[in-house]
Parts: C-alpha cells; sequence; structure tokens
C-alpha cells in the first residue's frame, strides 16, 4: 500500500514538474518573439490558457493581426493589453470584426482597438 501511495505521489510531482518546465518554455519563447517577461506574467495571470497554445499558434496569431495594418510591435502591445485574442480562431476574429463592421460601421483599425 505505501509503495502503490509513493508511486501516485511521484506520478502527481512528475505532472507538477512537466508542467512547470511547460510554462517556463512557453514564457521563455514569448520573449523571444519580442514580449517583455514582465507582460508575459502579466498576460498569463490574466489568461492562464495561454500555456496551452503552441508557439506555432501565438506566432500565427501575430502574424494574422499585422494583416490589419499594424506593425509588429503594435501587435504584441494589443497582445499585451488583450491576451485573450490570442486564444481567439482567426475565423472567430473575422467574424467579430465583420459583426462591428456591418452593424456600427467600424474600419478594421477601430475594430481591433475594441
Amino acid at each position: 500500500m505505501i509503495a502503490s501511495l509513493k508511486k501516485e505521489v511521484t506520478s502527481v510531482l512528475n505532472k507538477f514538474v512537466y508542467k512547470v518546465e511547460i510554462m517556463k518554455q512557453r514564457i521563455d519563447e514569448m520573449v523571444l518573439l519580442g514580449y517583455k517577461k514582465e507582460d508575459v506574467m502579466k498576460m498569463t495571470k490574466n489568461s492562464p490558457q495561454l500555456f496551452g497554445l503552441t508557439i506555432e499558434r501565438i506566432k500565427g496569431k501575430l502574424e494574422f493581426l499585422k494583416k490589419f495594418d499594424y506593425s509588429y510591435n503594435e501587435v504584441i502591445k494589443i497582445t499585451v493589453d488583450c491576451p485573450g485574442i490570442l486564444k481567439l480562431s482567426t475565423d472567430s476574429i473575422l467574424e467579430k470584426i465583420k459583426e462591428l463592421k456591418d452593424k456600427f460601421g467600424y474600419t478594421d483599425k477601430e475594430v481591433i482597438k475594441i
């Protein structure tokens, strides 16, 4: 029984350590993308689901947002201020933009600022 409990505790601890390592890796990767470490910490505190995104998906979302005539630095600032946008699919973002443009007459840039 003690051996079984020890094995279970070890398994849980290994999973926790693995998750911590993944979190550290994601923070380092986002810093390499141009984020400040403090900003990444703030973003993940407000949206911990960001740890579940692949760095490729984050890069893709940054590139997608640049299509709205924003510089890379502006896109970084937008995603720091609103990290949840990184979790949305591009289709979902386009749908929301279309809705705001059609119903309220916003431009693409005005929608992204919202």
